[in-house]
């Protein structure tokens, strides 16, 4: 995954991005490509996630897991590709690649959750197409929020123009 990564400079700002994160007050939005159509152009994913069954590395979707809610909304489709920008609502360990595939759509490029290591390669793709693109969070000084975006990659964008899907 590239893009953002919200990090804490001392042990005060990470006892408020912890409380902050618990209060689901952080905003954390990604684009991803996947392969495979989605049931709907927006929908919510609200499965529980756990550690794979035979795979323990892995995330799967599990009754005995942890609550995981993941939002999205289709920018674009074509190819049998869509491009999709998600929302977590919750965060844990591969929440957005367990939660595609389990609904069928695993993100481009990711081979350990399903997706087609052929489509991979005709895309040009050699890493899972899932980049983190916003983060927003409240000002600790007690006003407003803070936010920061980062632009897609260009290895990201190239595989949209083979794909000629528009870029977001």
């Amino acid at each position: 995954t590239s893009g953002l990564l919200l990090v804490a400079k001392d042990d005060e700002a990470h006892s408020f991005l912890v409380r902050a994160l618990r209060a689901r007050a952080v905003e954390r939005r990604y684009v991803c490509l996947v392969a495979g159509p989605m049931p709907a152009p927006t929908g919510t994913i609200d499965a529980p996630l756990g550690r794979h069954p035979r795979r323990p590395r892995l995330r799967a979707v599990v009754a005995s897991g942890r609550a995981a809610v993941t939002h999205y909304r289709t920018l674009a489709t074509g190819g049998g590709l869509a491009l999709l920008d998600v929302a977590l609502e919750t965060g844990r360990t591969h929440q957005i690649r367990a939660h595609l595939a389990h609904i069928g759509s695993p993100v481009a490029g990711d081979a350990a959750y399903g997706a087609a290591r052929d489509l991979a390669r005709a895309l040009g793709l050699r890493r899972p197409f899932l980049h983190a693109w916003r983060l927003a969070w409240p000002d600790p000084s007690g006003g407003g929020r803070r936010s920061v975006v980062d632009e897609v990659p260009a290895d990201l964008t190239d595989v949209l123009e083979r794909a000629s899907l528009p870029l977001p």
